[in-house]
């Protein structure tokens, strides 16, 4: 990034062929506070084929002067490698993280310049709001995520990721032979500089949840497969004693919230059939990758 860079902010948005990122593009550039002059978007389209890409680009860029929006084409790629590209070709001192299925309240813009103006910040986390789609599986799911996303407000998940660029220089870049879990592992590796993502509940984003329940459960398949990378330092340590081993697995199985919170006995049914599809995911990351000697 050069130094003389005016640009404070840079959203990044990885996806597919997923149609849901207009929505995310308008919310971003329609947010109270959002400018030309230090604000820029940074759209990566990988893993499909370029007629996307192509329509992104016409319904946002052709025909108008929209330098400070990028559309970048990856057609070989995954969501590592995708965010990394548009850390790369990012000129902001901040970058911020989301996903093609999230929408920015009216005044993150504003809400998170205000935050930068008053303190240094070398990372921070912003609150997810989780809409369900119309049925039990989105329902059980979002209340979930709502349980492990608070919860857990030391780990830098993505989206609502806000980053100091020179972050990256000492911790280093997302892992792109990982094609799930990526923020997580990138977090992991964010803990031995004892750094911690500063908290803001009031930046918020809405995260649209699937409608389709096959995707609902595959999301919490891919979930466990990278679950396994958060743990593989420890796994592939030949010093680790039998104890040592033992708590390494219990923690990588046996991770399930709080479900006294949990209101319906329904969902609690629901959440414990995705946290089974989440071990089944675990097992084929540890078979796939090899991971234990």
């Amino acid at each position: 990034m050069s130094s003389h860079s005016k640009t404070l902010l840079s959203f990044i948005i990885p996806t597919i062929d997923d149609l849901r990122v207009k929505r995310a593009i308008t919310s971003i550039t329609s947010s109270t506070g959002w400018s030309t002059h230090d604000c820029e978007l940074i759209v990566v389209v990988n893993n499909c084929s370029k007629h996307f890409y192509t329509h992104l680009r016409n319904h946002f860029i052709s025909g108008k002067s929209r330098d400070n929006i990028k559309i970048v084409y990856l057609r070989k790629g995954n969501i590592a490698r995708a965010r990394n590209i548009g850390i790369k070709a990012a000129s902001g001192r901040y970058l911020v993280h989301m996903d093609s299925d999230c929408k920015l309240v009216s005044d993150y813009v504003e809400t998170l310049k205000r935050h930068l103006s008053n303190q240094n910040l070398l990372i921070a986390r912003g609150a997810v709001k989780f809409a369900p789609a119309n049925n039990l599986l989105s329902k059980a799911s979002c209340e979930l995520k709502k349980i492990a996303y608070f919860t857990r407000q030391e780990i830098a998940y993505a989206p609502n990721l806000i980053v100091k660029k020179e972050l990256y220089k000492k911790v280093g870049l997302f892992d792109e032979k990982l094609f799930h879990g990526e923020d997580t592992e990138w977090s992991q590796r964010l803990k031995n500089f004892r750094v911690v993502p500063r908290f803001f509940s009031d930046l918020i984003i809405d995260h649209i949840d699937h409608k389709s329940i096959l995707k609902i459960i595959m999301t919490y398949f891919h979930y466990g497969v990278g679950r396994t990378y958060r743990f593989k330092r420890a796994l592939l340590k030949s010093n680790l004693t039998l104890r040592d081993k033992y708590s390494t697995y219990y923690r990588l199985f046996n991770e399930i919230p709080n479900l006294r919170s949990i209101n319906s006995f329904i969902n609690k049914i629901i959440i414990l059939f995705l946290y089974l599809v989440r071990d089944i995911g675990v097992f084929y990351g540890l078979f796939k990758w090899n991971m234990v000697k």
